[in-house]
């Protein structure tokens, strides 16, 4: 029997997969002590059973909740261990810039595959493509939602121009806006430093439209 467990991070998200698969949610209960460090409990013995854990990883917080849910999952000797990250965090560093540099989300996802079966995450920030890829020796499996987000807005709008926020990300507006049968762009971006970027407007017609813009990270 298969249970998906939720984090704090993505109640909402849980409980809608749950619902769809006709399995239960299991909401995980969290609280902070006085001295800021967090407190996981799995509400449930789940010993022998499949597990689904869902959790996004918006701050550092929710991260170190994740790391606590699947640990104490593998105290509770639970069969197997799916872990889906819509957002994973410190994607951002998948590789030394500078000499010394620690890779971050090596370190993130070398420890959710020590306490998983397999990984799933959405738009992976350093990878460009769909499909199961192996990083530094950990299976991540990265799920496209960009074609989705096509047929969503395309069910909610007419008139739509789909947007990038600069030219790295125009594979992203150009799959949403082959969906929804529309124009896309992008914006002309220079980074002053890792806290300052500079957006300059293209010359674009966007009079009288439904203007999407879209990105991996926002």
């Amino acid at each position: 029997m298969t249970f998906v467990i939720s984090g704090s991070a993505s109640k909402s998200l849980a409980t809608e997969i749950a619902s769809f698969e006709k399995v239960q949610v299991i909401e995980v209960e969290t609280k902070k002590f006085p001295d800021n460090e967090i407190y996981v409990r799995i509400p449930r013995k789940l010993s022998g059973k499949d597990c689904v854990v869902i959790q996004s990883t918006p701050s550092n917080d929710s991260l170190l909740e994740l790391f606590f849910i699947l640990d104490a999952l593998r105290d509770e000797k639970v069969s197997s261990i799916v872990t889906f990250v819509p957002y994973l965090r410190y994607s951002r560093q998948d590789k030394q810039f500078l000499a010394g540099e620690a890779i971050s989300a090596k370190t993130v996802l070398r420890i959710i595959d020590e306490l998983s079966d397999k990984i799933f995450t959405v738009n992976c920030h350093f990878l460009d493509e769909e499909g199961m890829f192996n990083y530094h020796g950990v299976e991540l499996w990265n799920i496209d939602v960009f074609p989705l987000l096509g047929e969503y807005f395309k069910r909610k709008f007419t008139d739509i121009v789909v947007i990038a926020p600069d030219k790295g990300s125009v594979k992203y507006a150009k799959k949403a806006a082959g969906v929804i049968g529309c124009e896309f762009d992008y914006l002309e971006k220079k980074r002053i430093s890792c806290e300052e970027v500079e957006i300059k407007p293209k010359k674009m017609n966007v009079s009288d439209k439904n203007v999407v813009i879209l990105d991996d990270i926002i």
